[in-house]
């Protein structure tokens, strides 16, 4: 790190929110317990109180960490490495073992001195030998088990290899002006002052019953982290695209944090009038999407922002909770009441409705688990083995190299439209005819669609427009798969992130659980009204059943308890240890590689500031795009991200030979298919006289629930982190919190 980089870390190092995290880097180091320069335990570490342990030269491995290598990979680590060096808290219990063995240390050590040459002195040393190597493993026992990342960031480790998955997140900037590498690595070196965990590694991979664990990487170098790249030929959209699928194909180096920058200056899109890129990617284990997508905000112009919004995000379901918010802040149709502010009875009605609301959620969750389990089950079982993928099937295994495109950016505006449009009841109908005719974004009868709702399904139809679009291929296998799409239903399975990420949280461990969606699919691209109205709300109904459900974060909890111990996930010594001999490990791969592919993309719609442009190392971001890791062999990964007044999709996928371009086409198909639902919107607003703005078009569909205040459950909290780093005042954040069920849940996925 450059001499200029490091003022940066340091400055911002103790003002960092992420440093308020327990565990959390270099703001935990503080907490660490005092040792003194007497204690054995110090010296082995080379902690004193005159000299530092960098100053002290690196022993090489013990003849019992290389005796236990083999088998049991991490030990290594217990013997050979201080659980103090790597910044991290160690509880007062560690303390506790020191000064015990500190005292009996002194006692034999005493002991020692006084029976030169006698039998006493061989014991007493003899003793003092593997106290040493207790006091160490003990000492480190603790602190992996205090540290241990949880069993969803190590299950991405567990399977690492199997159907070729790369737990990969990234994300592409585009600027108005080139950024220059300097000024990218100023304003990283920036973000790992806030959130540390960028300059640690993974140590304790693969052991059996402790969890990995982020030590501070001492050699940590940002230039090879932060590199500048040049485009080929044009240098435009193609040329990066082309750059981010090899960017996304590379391997990792786990002996170094996992994430990397690549600048790409010269890069000029003449649609756009972007110049200049930049091209992000992390490991899913160093963070899920909201975890990169919040550090990264940090370092840009909202940054000054975003910790107020955040803590307000906090307190204002702190307040609601115990009645004290402002009634108009939890809904603008109580602003009436806002004048009995802090009288003892409002605050024990609304009291009263946050928790009823709350209570009735919860039961209305709890018995959606058991819709997802049925619904789940049941297409799973009826589809996970003659599952459609767009890339073209081939025998061995998966082909490391990708694809990687992104659609051009379409107005929000047009998803109002659309909304507008389809919202409510079928058009022509009895019921539509009560209302007026009209249609409204918010209809007295009928189901207001979100922005998920309208894009998930365009997605479905371009990816069976392009299933339907493929050959034939030869097999009788093949033939019974054709057969049963006739037979049996055949929808288009997504895999969609949900994250649970309270509010203010500034961790970046991994808070997003999911679970499948299957979308109804169509014979063709129709655009007449009535199948557009049906294929809309039939995708808004199956993501309800995802939605309405506590099934993904019961599922969430369980897989965490495994990060204490590996080895039980997703069955006890199914997937570890990884050797030839473990009669469990194959039945269980091959379980998992099923599930990796049960499913044909994983699709998450990123909080990115949708409303405004912000700055970057001092350059106005023109656009910007995210995209989720793939899955098993075969699938999609497929980023929906809302910037500046617009959405862009981009899409990654397996590149094959046989159906080379395959992420250019779904993006193409997205825009020509895009364009028919806003024209068909258009004429159908127009056809019914619906296409006055204004408030008294808008009518408040009856809420389900017997409040009126839209309180958050703890698990659509993470509405209110996930509105922080999406919007620009703190007041639009407390506005998500207060909207409707459905809009507080989509905005949960990542």
């Amino acid at each position: 790190m450059s001499a200029a980089q490091e003022p940066a870390l340091a400055s911002h190092s103790t003002s960092s929110p992420a440093a308020k995290v327990k565990g959390a880097g270099n703001g935990a180091r503080h907490h660490s317990p005092k040792l003194q320069s007497s204690s054995r335990f110090a010296r082995i570490n080379g902690i004193s109180s005159s000299t530092s342990s960098s100053s002290k030269p690196k022993e090489s491995p013990s003849i019992a960490s290389k005796a236990f290598f083999p088998l049991f990979p991490g030990v290594a680590s217990a013997l050979d490495e201080s659980p103090w060096t790597s910044g991290y808290n160690t509880p007062t219990l560690g303390a506790a073992v020191h000064n015990v063995a500190e005292r009996a240390e002194e006692a034999l050590q005493k002991l020692a001195d006084h029976r030169k040459g006698g039998v006493l002195e061989r014991i007493a040393r003899t003793t003092l030998s593997a106290a040493e190597q207790i006091e160490r493993l003990v000492q480190y026992e603790i602190f992996s088990r205090a540290n241990a990342i949880g069993g969803l960031d190590n299950m991405w480790l567990l399977i690492d290899g199997i159907s070729s998955f790369n737990p990969i997140c990234t994300a592409t900037y585009t600027f108005k002006e080139p950024a220059r590498l300097d000024d990218i690595r100023e304003s990283m070196a920036r973000q790992i002052g806030h959130f540390p965990k960028y300059t640690q590694k993974l140590a304790d991979v693969g052991r059996f019953f402790h969890g990995t664990v982020f030590i501070n990487d001492d050699d940590f170098d940002m230039s090879w982290h932060i590199r500048s790249e040049t485009l080929p030929g044009a240098a435009g959209k193609r040329e990066l695209e082309s750059f981010a699928s090899d960017f996304i194909a590379r391997d990792w180096d786990y002996t170094r944090p996992l994430w990397s920058v690549a600048v790409l200056e010269n890069f000029v899109d003449q649609d756009t009038g972007a110049k200049g890129a930049c091209v992000i990617r992390g490991h899913h284990t160093l963070a899920d999407g909201q975890g990169f997508i919040m550090s990264q905000l940090f370092v840009t112009s909202l940054g000054s922002k975003l910790e107020s919004m955040m803590a307000d995000g906090a307190q204002l379901l702190s307040d609601a909770k115990q009645g004290k918010a402002l009634p108009s802040r939890m809904n603008k149709k109580l602003a009436s009441l806002d004048r009995f502010h802090g009288t003892i009875a409002l605050q024990l009605v609304m009291m009263a409705l946050y928790w009823t609301s709350w209570l009735v959620s919860l039961i209305t969750d709890l018995a959606g688990c058991i819709t997802l389990a049925v619904s789940t089950s049941f297409f799973f079982l009826a589809t996970f083995w003659r599952q459609r993928y767009v890339t073209a099937s081939y025998p061995g295994p998966r082909k490391p190299e990708k694809e990687f495109s992104v659609s051009p950016s379409f107005p929000l505006g047009e998803v109002k439209l659309i909304s507008k449009a389809f919202s409510g009841v079928q058009p022509g109908t009895l019921l539509d005819k009560v209302q007026g005719g009209k249609r409204y974004s918010r209809p007295l009868l009928g189901t207001h669609l979100t922005v998920n709702d309208i894009i998930c399904t365009v997605i479905a139809d371009v990816i069976n427009d392009e299933l339907d679009r493929r050959p034939d291929e030869p097999g009788l296998l093949n033939r019974l798969r054709r057969l049963s799409h006739r037979i049996l239903p055949s929808p288009i399975g997504i895999m969609i992130p949900i994250s649970i990420r309270e509010p203010g949280d500034w961790s970046m461990r991994n808070l997003s659980t999911g679970g499948i969606a299957y979308l109804p699919t169509t014979n063709g691209l129709p655009t007449d009204v009535r199948v557009l109205h049906r294929r809309l709300h039939t995708t808004h109904s199956r993501l309800n059943i995802l939605k309405n459900s506590l099934l993904p974060k019961i599922f969430f909890y369980m897989i965490q308890l495994t990060g204490q111990i590996p080895v039980a996930f997703p069955i006890p010594f199914g997937l570890l240890p990884k050797v030839g001999w473990n009669v469990l490990r194959w039945p269980t791969v091959w379980v998992t590689e099923r599930v990796l592919t049960s499913f044909t993309a994983v699709v998450t719609n990123v909080p990115c500031p949708s409303k405004q442009r912000i700055e970057l190392a001092g350059q106005e971001v023109v656009r910007w795009t995210a995209l989720p890791p793939q899955a098993g062999k075969g699938t999609l990964g497929i980023g929906i991200c809302s910037y500046g007044g617009d959405f862009t999709i981009s899409i990654s996928a397996d590149r094959v030979p046989e159906s080379e371009g395959v992420a250019a086409r779904l993006t193409e198909s997205f825009q020509r298919r895009w364009k028919q639902y806003v024209d068909t919107s258009r004429a159908l607003i127009e056809k019914t006289g619906s296409a006055t703005d204004g408030k008294s078009n808008k009518r408040s569909r009856p809420s389900s629930r017997s409040s009126a205040v839209k309180s958050p459950t703890k698990r659509r909290t993470s509405s209110a982190s996930s509105s922080a780093a999406s919007t620009s005042s703190a007041a639009s954040q407390a506005s998500t919190l207060a909207s409707t069920r459905e809009e507080e849940k989509t905005s949960k996925t990542e």
